[in-house]
């Protein structure tokens, strides 16, 4: 995945944040933040799988 790749996925889903806030706030504050790139680095070990950059993005 390029770095523009990777920040259009980032720039939709603060689209898709933002949109929640706006018209169903109750779903957005259910919202949990991203997992950080140790978490993902270790259910990728745990499961024996490498998530595409795409996937690790959203």
């Amino acid at each position: 995945m390029s770095t523009s790749e990777q920040a259009q996925a980032e720039a939709a889903w603060g689209r898709i944040e933002v949109w929640l806030e706006d018209n169903a706030p109750a779903s957005a504050a259910l919202l949990r933040p991203p997992a950080s790139d140790a978490d993902i680095a270790a259910v990728e070990e745990t499961i024996g799988v490498i998530f595409p950059p795409a996937l690790r993005v959203w």
